[in-house]
């Protein structure tokens, strides 16, 4: 995947493609999650949310959109490979892209947590916790607790931060993560 996320980054170069996708971090994960639902719910019902628009892209060219599907497909399908075959995601989670030297989250990991919980977010409204076993679905709650920690560290809700508080430091949740993620992915195509 780690490759899949270079074309993505260098997919990104283009401007037009800045100014019609959400971020590329935020995208990388939306579509790995996506992937890690055991039946695929349509493209067509969840590329629209790849753009900040929401709705379906018009590109300038074919030629840009079959690039853009393409890359697409290349993270949804690795991702899915990944998960059937219980192969931990190669995420680019490593401290420097995704902390600064003051040990706080840049914004590639707080995007990236927030496409996350987003792509699980939009599973839910297909899945429901009782379709699904207890240990994915507990597997699944500390999926969200982690991500949520690196998405919302900003918030100003005392409740939140008391709450995250009780959490692994965010180097700890970024060591874990992949392994993490991959498990659940596991748990969810085998279920």
């Amino acid at each position: 995947m780690r490759s899949n996320y270079q074309r993505l980054e260098q997919f990104y170069t283009c401007d037009e493609i800045q100014m019609l996708c959400v971020d590329k971090d935020f995208m990388f994960a939306f579509i790995t999650a996506m992937a890690s639902m055991k039946q695929e719910i349509e493209l067509q019902q969840w590329f629209k949310l790849l753009c900040k628009n929401q709705s379906d892209p018009v590109f300038s060219s074919t030629q840009l959109a079959a690039d853009f599907a393409e890359i697409v497909l290349a993270i949804f399908a690795q991702a899915r490979q990944c998960f059937a075959k219980k192969i931990l995601l190669p995420l680019t989670l490593t401290m420097s892209q995704w902390m600064d030297d003051k040990k706080q989250l840049k914004t590639s990991a707080i995007q990236f947590s927030l496409g996350y919980i987003q792509g699980l977010e939009y599973i839910n409204t297909y899945v429901s916790d009782s379709d699904i076993d207890e240990s994915t679905a507990n597997l699944k709650q500390t999926c969200f607790l982690l991500l949520s920690k690196l998405a919302y560290s900003a918030s100003e809700d005392l409740a939140v931060q008391s709450l995250f508080l009780e959490l692994p430091k965010y180097d700890e949740i970024l060591r874990c993560l992949p392994k993490l993620l991959t498990t659940y992915g596991a748990q969810c195509h085998e279920s």
